[in-house]
């Protein structure tokens, strides 16, 4: 793994060559008015963190008591009954790789109040929690939410006790597990993952012919390739009893920045949504279609020759994957304070990876620094830093967010523009990274804020320039999601939104096993290979994101879905677009998915 990390790092500083002079941003526009606000959608949406009583079972059942439970959040009116089958229409999400249930906190918020508000309809959102989350301990990131209210006792609480192994009210916390721990994630798969679904929707809805007439079922990047297996799954594995199958328990289905897709197209599309290569996690890049393929995969999680998860521990870890929720904690006490705790973050491998990955304008500066932590950034920022699609590398991260202010800046890693508009090959470049026109703050004195979606341009003022008015940074055509919206999602409730361990047998099902016809002999239940026919379909695809660029290159099939192009949408987007600033933008999202429900649901 030290090998690959160093490999990585490689191959990024090969991207970070030289770069021109420096910008200055203009001031911060004022903002646009909000036609509600959180405490609005709180006052009429009820969110709770379901949990249904599932016991594992095999190998999987050595995982902790906690696991037998299956979670998601439910998002709902408070004056609703208990009972989902009265709900006018429900909606079940699955979200992406390395993402939980908080993917969905701002968007099924959203949902329940405008349906209610704008079309007096008691509409329910369920995002699922995959069962590897429950090996998260979140116990410190709960308490600073309920309790603490200042930046300096959130950083003492939460870095002592993630990682400086302090005790809090007597609890320790265990470590952040590595694959040696876990071996029963050889069992945390898309068969175990999908047939909770099934709980999930006949638990909460028992009636079958209530589920076909209103439950629309969909997900974000894999998550919508997971509603394309769940369509084709047949619970009790005998394809001439259908009435089990999935494409027979729902209404519709949906996908955000991804695709609803015939079986066997699933391995180049997934190919484009992960962020390392498969070869990192030891698996053979051909003869991927037959069964041994499989059982070799499979026996190599078994034996740890495969890691377990999708993290790698010195770079991308289940620790890189915690400082999110962290630093969004703390941006919440006070997101105009300079950031204190990049200081005091551990000097650990995989955390300098990733601020340096973060934070490189250049190869010298990748070997010479100045690094992350000898910037000033506001709390507010550093959130920005990780996600916003100017400045994270990631494409599976990219999110509109606005854009950095207060000093000097430089544009970083020009050779990816250069690479986006090679032919063919600027298709791929686009579908990993983010921005072709990304920035890097260059004076480490200066304390730089952050100036949200709605301060960076407006219709009126359409761009985001340097004081000069000569230098482009932003449009308003680019920025729509909310910082503040983005950094509640991260930490809010007894969930969060990334996933510290993404169970790697996920992705061997999906590359090795579901789009060949072995899968129904390895226990892949999907007898429906065209089940995506059979029901109304709708697809988001982010102008900016990870599927548009292989569209462009015809890479994806036509299944009959209406599909809504986002322009200007990075992956996140579809779940952060701002719903409540009509006067700056309208989501394309929301109101569209709700009408779409409306036309297709039966009762």
């Amino acid at each position: 793994m030290i090998k690959y990390h160093y490999m990585l790092m490689t191959a990024l500083a090969v991207m970070l060559v030289g770069c021109g002079g420096e910008a200055i941003p203009e001031s911060k526009q004022l903002g646009s008015p909000r036609d509600w606000n959180n405490d609005d959608v709180d006052a009429v949406v009820s969110t709770t963190l379901e949990k249904i009583y599932s016991p594992l079972s095999g190998i999987a059942a050595a995982a902790p008591d906690v696991c037998d439970n299956i979670q998601f959040l439910r998002m709902k009116h408070r004056d609703a009954t208990d009972d989902a089958s009265d709900a006018d229409a429900v909606f079940l999400m699955m979200p992406g790789i390395l993402e939980g249930a908080n993917a969905f906190e701002y968007i099924g918020r959203q949902m329940v109040y405008i349906a209610e508000q704008q079309y007096g309809e008691h509409i329910e959102v369920w995002g699922i929690d995959r069962r590897a989350n429950c090996l998260e301990d979140l116990y410190a990131f709960n308490y600073v939410e309920q309790f603490v209210v200042t930046p300096e006792e959130a950083e003492e609480v939460l870095l002592g006790y993630y990682f400086k192994g302090q005790p809090h009210n007597n609890k320790t916390f265990e470590g952040f597990l590595t694959s040696e721990q876990l071996p029963y994630l050889e069992e945390f798969g898309m068969a175990l993952a999908t047939e909770d679904m099934f709980t999930i929707m006949e638990t909460m809805m028992p009636d079958q012919t209530d589920r076909q007439a209103k439950l629309f079922v969909g997900g974000h990047s894999l998550g919508g390739i997971h509603t394309s297996v769940f369509l084709a799954w047949d619970k009790d594995g005998d394809p001439t009893t259908t009435e089990d199958a999935g494409y027979a328990n729902t209404a519709g289905a949906f996908a955000l920045d991804s695709i609803l897709t015939p079986l066997n197209d699933i391995p180049n599309y997934i190919a484009s949504l992960i962020p390392f290569h498969l070869g990192k996690l030891g698996l053979p890049i051909v003869n991927l279609g037959t069964k041994a393929a499989y059982h070799g995969a499979v026996k190599g999680i078994a034996s740890n020759k495969v890691p377990r998860t999708t993290t790698f521990e010195n770079g991308f870890s289940s620790r890189v994957l915690a400082l999110p929720e962290a630093i969004a904690a703390l941006a919440v006490t006070g997101p105009d304070l300079p950031s204190v705790a990049l200081q005091n973050f551990p000097q650990e491998p995989d955390v300098n990876f990733i601020m340096d990955m973060m934070n490189t304008r250049n190869f010298d500066d990748l070997l010479h620094g100045p690094d992350l932590r000898e910037y000033r950034y506001t709390q507010e920022s550093m959130v920005a830093l990780f996600f916003d699609d100017n400045f994270s590398t990631l494409g599976f991260l990219g999110t509109s967010l606005g854009h950095l202010n207060g000093g000097p800046m430089a544009e970083k890693a020009p050779l990816l523009s250069f690479l986006n508009d090679l032919p063919l090959l600027g298709n791929f470049v686009d579908a990993i990274y983010t921005s072709r026109q990304q920035h890097i703050g260059t004076n480490t004195d200066t304390l730089y804020s952050w100036a949200n979606f709605d301060e960076v341009a407006s219709p009126s003022d359409p761009t985001y320039t340097d004081v000069s008015g000569r230098y482009v940074f932003t449009d308003h055509s680019t920025e729509m999601s909310d910082i503040k919206d983005f950094t509640r999602a991260l930490y809010v409730g007894e969930t969060n939104l990334t996933e510290w361990y993404f169970p790697t047998r996920i992705m061997i099902d999906s590359f090795f096993g579901i789009p060949f016809p072995h899968a129904t002999d390895v226990g892949l239940k999907v007898y429906h290979r065209n089940a995506t026919l059979a029901v109304p379909k709708i697809e988001f695809i982010g102008g900016e994101g990870a599927v548009k660029p292989l569209l462009d290159l015809g890479l994806i099939s036509d299944v009959g879905a209406q599909r809504v192009i986002l322009e200007g949408m990075n992956h996140l987007d579809p779940m952060f677009a701002v719903a409540n600033a009509s006067s700056h933008y309208h989501n394309p999202v929301i109101n569209t998915l709700l009408q779409f429900a409306r036309e297709h649901r039966t009762q």
